[in-house]
């Protein structure tokens, strides 16, 4: 070991307490004289070494590992260390069952986070393969409320839900209700009264029941009121045994403008017809029908066309009379009416 003395004494000179003194106490150790042999294990401590005496510099490199690193929590496990404010390491103490690490952007601190509304958004969700014709066993991912955990459910199933919803009654169903169905593989919605106008305007489209055509077993739909329930009833019953009328006529006017009057017609006293001037030969075509014996104008009336289509025009206890929906020219035309008792 190399030493520099504190005071060199020469030939001749006099020995005094402060020469000797400074020959100890200013005596110095020369440089890369002190090697690791000479140091007691343990001896050098933090409070040996100046401030920012060790820089990363005097670091050999991969000589620090997680063994090194000092735990301010106690060893907490899933403790990570991250760089917070001002680019300083701490310590990032573990979240809660069930958070994931997210990041919060640049130059922020982790957070913790849970798979929420914001937590899956649509950029997860249309980063994935759409499928544009879903099978029935498709699987979808929901929450489990009751067990608090997640599960598949195949897209065959999601509909069994509706046999355990609250039933609406018929009393409650109102025009605003809306309904779910699928136009062309698209779903949309129909409202109650969108539902039964489209209903009505496909029946108005149907081919129609002559006189002749209409069979004694041919069924009609009917509402049974006293059992809030929709029924059947056929033409045989309706106009025969169990139902019967007071008024029955099937009139016929023809290209000539000549009316006639079927046989087997009841309480009909007389019948007309009459085409109103119009333009290119044509005109609103009517129907009268005059009755033998005076019929209440307010019981149930029956009535269907051919060649042409009407509506009842006028109606009173003495007759009935029924007027073209549109201008027609002379052409053969029908009606049947029968008025229930």
């Amino acid at each position: 070991m190399g030493l520099s003395k504190g005071h060199t004494f020469t030939d001749g000179e006099t020995v005094t307490a402060a020469k000797l003194n400074n020959l100890v106490d200013n005596a110095t150790i020369t440089s890369d004289t002190v090697t690791t042999a000479m140091i007691q294990d343990n001896a050098v401590t933090a409070d040996k070494l100046a401030t920012d005496a060790v820089t990363g510099a005097n670091i050999a490199s991969n000589s620090i590992n997680l063994t090194s690193l000092s735990n301010a929590s106690g060893g907490t496990s899933g403790t990570i260390v991250q760089s917070g404010a001002g680019g300083v390491f701490e310590e990032f103490t573990p979240g809660t069952s069930g958070t994931f690490l997210k990041s919060a952007g640049t130059d922020a601190s982790l957070t913790w986070g849970t798979v929420d509304a914001t937590g899956v958004d649509a950029t997860m969700i249309s980063g994935h393969t759409e499928i544009t014709s879903p099978g029935t066993d498709d699987i979808l991912l929901i929450k489990d409320k009751a067990a608090g955990v997640n599960k598949s459910l195949q897209i065959q199933n999601l509909y069994k839900t509706v046999s355990g919803l609250t039933a609406l009654s018929s009393a409650d169903i109102a025009n605003p209700d809306e309904f779910l169905v699928l136009d062309g593989g698209i779903p949309k919605k129909i409202t109650k009264a969108n539902l039964e106008t489209a209903t009505l305007t496909s029946v108005n489209s149907l081919s129609a029941l002559t006189d002749t055509t209409v069979a004694d077993d041919d069924m009609l739909l009917v509402y049974d009121t006293s059992t809030s329930s929709v029924k059947k009833i056929a033409k045989s019953d309706l106009v025969g045994g169990g139902i019967t009328y007071v008024a029955k006529a099937v009139v016929t006017r023809d290209s000539g403008g000549s009316t006639t009057l079927a046989s087997g017609s009841v309480n009909i006293a007389s019948v007309s017809s009459s085409l109103t001037a119009g333009g290119g030969g044509t005109g609103f075509m009517y129907f009268t029908i005059n009755f033998t014996d005076s019929v209440d104008e307010f019981l149930p009336l029956l009535s269907s066309s051919t060649g042409v289509t009407f509506n009842l025009n006028s109606r009173t206890s003495s007759s009935i009379n029924f007027k073209s929906t549109s201008q027609v020219s002379a052409t053969n035309a029908t009606i049947t009416a029968y008025i229930l008792s």
